[in-house]
């Protein structure tokens, strides 16, 4: 998806990440087939200079773990706008 994105583009992603593993973490990734220990965001924190990453207020307990939005706009070659 990064590959597609225009320079200057800006990338969002929303997941569920456990640090630590529930009853409530495993159902969800049973019934969704997820793995919430993964930190999908790492990619995209080593590509985009303003990444950002937002831990939202959502209980953990609805989604087996904290939901989080990354962000992070593509650079622009030579670092024009």
């Amino acid at each position: 998806a990064w590959g597609a994105l225009r320079p200057g583009g800006r990338f969002t992603l929303l997941d569920a990440h456990a640090e630590t593993r529930t009853l409530q973490t495993r159902m969800v990734e049973w019934i969704a087939q997820a793995d919430l220990d993964r930190a999908v965001w790492e990619p995209l924190e080593g590509l985009a200079p303003d990444f950002r990453l937002t831990v939202t207020g959502a209980s953990p307990s609805a989604f087996g773990g904290r939901l989080v939005v990354a962000t992070g706009t593509r650079p622009v070659p030579g670092g024009g706008s």
